[in-house]
C-alpha cells in the first residue's frame, strides 16, 4: 500500500513547480520535512501547544505559552510578532486554523480581559494592526472551518457560527466576520471539556421528510447535500442534521448564508477518537469522497459510506416510471458502516479519492 501511494503521489507532483514541486519532491522521496522552531520564539514560549497546517501543506502555524508564529515552506522563513508586548498580551486557548491566506486564532487578551477571535493575514507582518478582532463572551475551547464558515465551541456549551469573508476593497489582505447563529448543546453536553471536536460538513443524508416527499419534488432535492454538525462528546459522536425545511430558503437565496435549523442529535458511533471528512467531492467517486471516516482506537476504523445506485440503473430509471426513479433516489441517501481493524497502525489522515488511510506505527 505504501509503494502504491508513493507512486501515485510522484505522478501527480512530478510536473509541479513552486510549492507543488517542492511538496511533490518531498512526498516522492519519502522524506520527512523537518522544520526548526524559530529561536526568537521558542525559548520563552515552550512548550508548543497548538499547530495547524493550511490546505496546500505549505504553511505552518504554531502557538506556545504566548503569541504565535507561522512558517512558509517555500521561503523557509518564520514570522513572529515584531512587538514583543503584543506577543505577551495574548495566549491561544482554543487552537488555531487556516482559512485561505489567513490564520484564525482563538485566544485570550490580557489587556482587554476578554476572549477573542483574531484573524491575521499571512502576507503582512504579524501585528495586531492588520488583524480582524471579534470579542467572544465565553472562553473558546475549539475552533474549526467549513468553506466560508467559522465554527466555535465555547465554555458555556454553545456552538457559534460566523461567516468569514475577505475584504477586497483594501490594498492589503483583510478578513471580516459576520455573526450567523449559535446552537446550544447544554442539553447534550454535561461538561464542556468533554467535547473533543466540533465539525460542520455536508453529506448526502436521508430523512423522513425525503421519504414522504413526492417523486417530483424528491428528484429535484434528493441529490442535494445537507449540512450536518458532528460533535464528539467523550467518544460519543452526535450528529445534528440540518432541517430540510430550510430548502425553500436555500432555493430563494442560494448565494447568501442564512441561519440553519438543526434536528435533534442522534448517536452515530461510540469510542471515537478522530473523524475525517472532506469538502472536495468528486462526482465520479462520490461514494468515497462523501464518506465519513472514524478512528475508534482499539476498535479499529469505521467508514460511514453512502449507497449510490449504478450509473446504468440511474439512467434506466427514467424509463421505468416515477416509482422506480423514486426508489433509486431513496437509495442514494442511505448509508452503511464498514469496520476494519488496525493492528499496529495509528491513523492520522485519509486520502478520500483513493480510500487510503495514512498512519504511523512503532518499529520497536
Amino acid at each position: 500500500m505504501n509503494g502504491k501511494m508513493a507512486q501515485e503521489d510522484e505522478q501527480q507532483h512530478d510536473d509541479g513547480d513552486g510549492e507543488d514541486g517542492f511538496l511533490g519532491s518531498a512526498v516522492s522521496n519519502k522524506q520527512w520535512t523537518v522544520v526548526q522552531f524559530p529561536i526568537n520564539y521558542l525559548p520563552s514560549n515552550w512548550p508548543i501547544r497548538f499547530t495547524a497546517v493550511d490546505e496546500s501543506g505549505c504553511c505552518l502555524a504554531i502557538a506556545g505559552n504566548y503569541g504565535l508564529a507561522h512558517y512558509t515552506i517555500v521561503s523557509r522563513k518564520w514570522k513572529v510578532f515584531g512587538n514583543v508586548m503584543q506577543e505577551k498580551d495574548m495566549v491561544v486557548t482554543g487552537g488555531l486554523t487556516w482559512w485561505k491566506e489567513f490564520i484564525v486564532v482563538a485566544c485570550y487578551s490580557f489587556s482587554e480581559s476578554q476572549d477573542e477571535i483574531r484573524i491575521y493575514p499571512r502576507l503582512t507582518n504579524l501585528d495586531n494592526a492588520f488583524a480582524c478582532v471579534k470579542k467572544i463572551k465565553s472562553q473558546i475551547l475549539l475552533v474549526n472551518i467549513f468553506q466560508d464558515l467559522l465554527i466555535l465551541f465555547t465554555y458555556d456549551c454553545r456552538i457559534i457560527i460566523f461567516v468569514i469573508s475577505q475584504d477586497t476593497k483594501l490594498h492589503r489582505p483583510t478578513a471580516n466576520l459576520r455573526y450567523l447563529q449559535e446552537v446550544s448543546m447544554a442539553r447534550y453536553v454535561h461538561y464542556p471539556t468533554m467535547v473533543a471536536s466540533v465539525t460542520l460538513t455536508a453529506l448526502h443524508m436521508e430523512s423522513p421528510m425525503r421519504r414522504s416527499s413526492s417523486s417530483s419534488s424528491f428528484s429535484s432535492r434528493g441529490n442535494r447535500e445537507t449540512e450536518v454538525l458532528i460533535v464528539n462528546v467523550a467518544g460519543r459522536l452526535l450528529l445534528l442534521q440540518r432541517s430540510l425545511e430550510d430548502d425553500e430558503i436555500i432555493e430563494a437565496e442560494p448565494n447568501e448564508r442564512k441561519p440553519m435549523r438543526f434536528n435533534p442529535p442522534v448517536v452515530l458511533a461510540t469510542c471515537v477518537e478522530n473523524i475525517w471528512t472532506t469538502e472536495h467531492k468528486k462526482s465520479e467517486k462520490i461514494h468515497l469522497t462523501d464518506a465519513l471516516w472514524l478512528g475508534c482506537g482499539s476498535a479499529g476504523v469505521r467508514v460511514w459510506l453512502p449507497l449510490f445506485p449504478p450509473r446504468q440503473s440511474r439512467h434506466n430509471s427514467a424509463e421505468c416510471g416515477p416509482h422506480r426513479g423514486f426508489e433509486l433516489q431513496l437509495l442514494t441517501a442511505r448509508r452503511i458502516t464498514l469496520t476494519f481493524a488496525l493492528d499496529s497502525c495509528y491513523p492520522l489522515a485519509v486520502l478520500f479519492s483513493e480510500a487510503v488511510l495514512l498512519g504511523v506505527t512503532s518499529e520497536t
